[in-house]
């Protein structure tokens, strides 16, 4: 496996998965664009890095390394010129970790069956992007705010997730999200459990055992062809021109419920 190979395997987006992308018999550009457009999320989360021609110095520290921060970010379509994008930073102990990332500064709000482009313009190199976004959906069951009765659960094993088809959707993707309170020497705390999935039909059975209170957060994704040829037929790049990576787009659907 070649050094640009792993430099992509390491510097993956948590979106959604793991990722394989091809690897490379020659270095044709500079800059890696991974971006996920999407729809009814407050604050974009996006990654620009540059490529290395050293797999020592890949070899020996963060991804923030390579994390270029001077990029100028244009997000545009017939409607819609923005470019208020800013460098976000988490503190993390970790030598290894991914801390830095392109975020909105101001609201952006963004719309299902939509064409975006984005243009990047880093150290005279200039990278496109297109993708359109699926078509709207919504979750049918649960319903937003219900409540389920722990014993319920119990008894019957399992929570069955509906949704609307999206109809320009390549398929679908669901996190869950399991915050409880938990009892532990006379003190009691909240715990987070988390599960994803990948599906192409609109019906998911849960059946992660559940023992405790607490609440639930439930997030399905329709994602767009782009994301498909990426992730699925493995295709590298993917809506990108000028680097490497992705512009894939999704939208965005999610509801709580209630576990007493």
């Amino acid at each position: 496996m070649n050094y640009l190979l792993k430099l992509l395997l390491f510097l993956l987006l948590f979106t959604f998965g793991c990722e394989i992308p091809n690897e490379y018999l020659n270095k044709k550009f500079q800059y890696s664009l991974i971006f996920n457009l999407t729809v009814n999320q407050e604050n974009q989360e996006f990654y620009i890095y540059r490529l290395v021609d050293d797999e020592l110095e890949f070899e020996s520290g963060s991804p923030d390394r390579y994390f270029e921060r001077s990029a100028n970010i244009l997000l545009n379509n017939d409607e819609l010129s923005f470019n208020s994008f800013i460098v976000k930073k988490i503190p993390n102990n970790s030598i290894f970790s991914r801390t830095l990332s392109y975020t909105n500064s101001n609201e952006l709000i963004l719309k299902p069956s939509t064409n975006y482009k984005i243009n990047v313009s880093v150290n005279d190199i200039i990278i496109t992007g297109n993708t359109k976004t699926p078509a709207d959906f919504n979750i049918i069951s649960p319903a937003n705010n219900s409540t389920i009765k722990l014993t319920d659960l119990q008894n019957e094993g399992s929570i069955i997730i509906k949704w609307q088809k999206s109809l320009t959707a390549k398929g679908y993707i669901g996190q869950i999200s399991q915050h409880f309170y938990r009892e532990w020497q006379d003190t009691t705390y909240e715990a987070l459990e988390n599960f994803e999935f990948i599906i192409q039909d609109t019906t998911f059975i849960y059946t992660d055992f559940i023992n405790s209170t607490g609440t639930m957060e439930i997030n399905i994704f329709a994602y767009d062809e782009n994301y498909h040829n990426h992730f699925i037929e493995k295709i590298e790049p993917t809506g990108v021109e000028g680097g490497y990576g992705y512009f894939v787009s999704s939208v965005k659907k999610s509801i709580k419920i209630n576990i007493e």
